[in-house]
């Protein structure tokens, strides 16, 4: 067996905090090359945990966006038609700009990090 310079799955704390660690993508990268390093098979569900946690996580804070600005349109709607013209009208024109500018910088990263995620797996089978 392998020797790690940390135990990231002897208990079932740290391989919770080890799961969370790659989910955030925090520092996971010294992990992965011990793992790689320690275990050729390893990247398999290294790479397929990465992928789905991440596709999780950013489809629930997506939700939670999207599901704001439609409550914000559906309960606001006979407000935004009263005061359209108005300073109020024109403010919340521009979050509504805001809020999706932010959505489509949250697409772009998703996509990106699938990208790099697709990457490393194919560095991985090199």
């Amino acid at each position: 067996e392998a020797k790690l310079s940390e135990d990231y799955f002897g208990n079932f704390t740290d391989a919770l905090f080890t799961l969370f660690q790659i989910m955030t993508m925090d520092n996971f990268m010294d992990v992965a090359l011990e793992l790689f390093n320690a275990y050729k098979w390893s990247w398999v569900p290294f790479i397929s945990y990465m992928f789905f946690s991440t596709f999780v996580f950013l489809n629930l804070f997506l939700a939670v966006i999207c599901d704001a600005v439609e409550d914000l349109r559906r309960h606001n709607f006979e407000e935004i038609m009263v005061v359209e013209n108005t300073d109020e009208g024109k403010y919340l024109d521009e979050q509504i700009a805001c809020l999706t500018e932010e959505v489509q910088s949250l697409v772009e990263l998703h996509k990106s990090t699938c990208e790099a995620v697709v990457n490393l797996q194919n560095n991985m089978m090199r």
